[in-house]
């Protein structure tokens, strides 16, 4: 019985720790934020998604939702790790993820490369 509980146990580790890595993903956020207009016209974070290898890093696009616990400051380049969560209850304007901050990877001053100088509609997030 003993083992059995262990074994269970351990299994559902395994299962919470396998999600909760499909849930993350690393964001780059832009030194400058942009324009935008969603519900209302605001302000975005600029960010690109960023894969395993460099050369898979897709291109900037506007990031409409919050990320909770992050704190922008414009004229910093930010790679943040993020957790993903769905949200249970969504309405019409909002993302159907919660973004929450895992961990500042790194924080550089700088100014952001190959910038657009407008961004397209195309993802939103």
């Amino acid at each position: 019985m003993k083992r059995l509980l262990g074994v269970m146990f351990a299994g559902a580790v395994l299962t919470a720790c396998a999600s909760t890595a499909q849930n993350q993903v690393i964001l780059k956020v832009a030194s400058s934020q942009a324009e935008c207009v969603g519900v209302a016209p605001q302000k975005c974070l600029l960010v690109q998604e960023v894969a395993e290898t460099v050369a898979a890093i897709a291109d900037w696009e506007f990031f409409y939702s919050n990320i909770d616990g992050f704190t922008y400051e414009p004229g910093f380049e930010y790679t943040l790790l993020i957790d993903k969560v769905p949200r249970e209850h969504v309405a019409a304007d909002q993302s159907s993820m919660i973004y929450r901050l895992a961990k500042v990877v790194d924080k550089t001053a700088k100014t952001s490369e190959n910038m657009p100088k407008t961004l397209s509609m195309t993802k939103i997030r």
